[in-house]
């Protein structure tokens, strides 16, 4: 799903990212925004002793090609549900904030050239050959970040997000490369689309590692792998 006008995980330290205020500062508030609007939505925390700790995060990216380009007809159906399947996500348990452009739109559809903010200019991995305006692109990328992996898959594969995965054939195509990725990121961390768009690329070529891993074979925030019941792909978060 497009995550621009319309809007759908490291301990390396060459990670691009910037810093927004943190748990324990008088504003630990990150901006997350939806289809209609925006809203401050804090960043969950653990208490311990009257003191607030830091808790890891998941960062989730997904990537798909949609058949046609968004004005198309064929994507009048999947263009309505959009913004109902993330304002689900908006109230998933787990759910913490999603990247939102921050500069006035002068396209409908295309993300490419808007910026993010903290979360960067949209990029798209370099897999992708589309088109890249309104009339032609057709590449479906979200960017988000939820207290853990298990939060992320209940809503991928519940509700109405569940509804639209059955239906995912209508209008996406099949490409040979990975639809998502998740990294753990520490609690101030922001990931970028660019650091996004590597870490799906990383994954698509060497499977899953702690740098980028999938619900099939995820890791804990230490690296550690963890045991996962079989999992079909995902298509959108």
């Amino acid at each position: 799903m497009n995550s621009g006008g319309k809007i759908l995980f490291d301990w390396h330290k060459n990670a691009r990212h910037k810093r927004r205020s943190g748990p324990s500062e008088k504003a630990p508030w990150h901006f997350c925004a939806t289809h209609f609007g925006a809203r401050p939505f804090p960043f969950p925390s653990r208490r311990r002793a009257g003191n607030i700790e830091a808790m890891p995060r998941i960062a989730m990216t997904t990537f798909a090609v949609l058949k046609q380009p968004y004005p198309h007809l064929s994507n009048e159906d999947f263009n309505a549900l959009e913004p109902l399947v993330f304002g689900a996500s908006e109230t998933s348990p787990g759910f913490i904030a999603r990247a939102t452009a921050i500069d006035v739109a002068d396209t409908k559809w295309t993300n490419f050239g808007r910026d993010y903010g903290d979360w960067g200019r949209f990029e798209a991995p370099s897999f992708y050959t589309g088109g890249r305006t309104d009339d032609t692109d057709t590449r479906a990328s979200t960017l988000s970040l939820w207290t853990d992996l298990a939060s992320v898959k209940a809503y991928a594969y519940g509700g109405l997000h569940r509804q639209a995965l059955r239906d995912r054939r209508r209008w996406f195509a099949q490409i040979p490369h990975k639809l998502y990725a998740a990294w753990w990121v520490a609690d101030t961390e922001i990931p970028t689309w660019s650091e996004a768009c590597r870490r799906l690329e990383h994954l698509d070529t060497h499977g899953s590692t702690p740098h980028a891993f999938d619900f099939r074979q995820p890791y804990d925030c230490e690296g550690r792998p963890q045991s996962a019941a079989h999992s079909p792909e995902v298509t959108h978060v």
